[in-house]
């Protein structure tokens, strides 16, 4: 069984994903990766996301939760 989502704030997701190539444009934080051209909007607020927000963005990006924690 695997563990449980970290709990993360929308800051630390956006390393993550830069991380991994993803860029964003203006101010609304709504990422684009540059191969694969898919889209993913995430919140500007700093509170720690709910676990169902994570767990989504998480997946619309191709990231499962092993390779959240090592990019952390």
């Amino acid at each position: 069984m695997s563990q449980r989502l970290p709990r993360l704030t929308s800051k630390q997701l956006r390393r993550v994903l830069e991380r991994l190539g993803w860029r964003t444009t203006g101010s609304h934080f709504i990422y684009s990766h540059t191969e694969t051209r898919r889209t993913l909007s995430v919140p500007q607020h700093n509170r720690v996301m709910s676990v169902g927000t994570l767990s989504r963005l998480l997946k619309d990006a191709g990231i499962d939760r092993d390779d959240l924690r090592r990019l952390l």
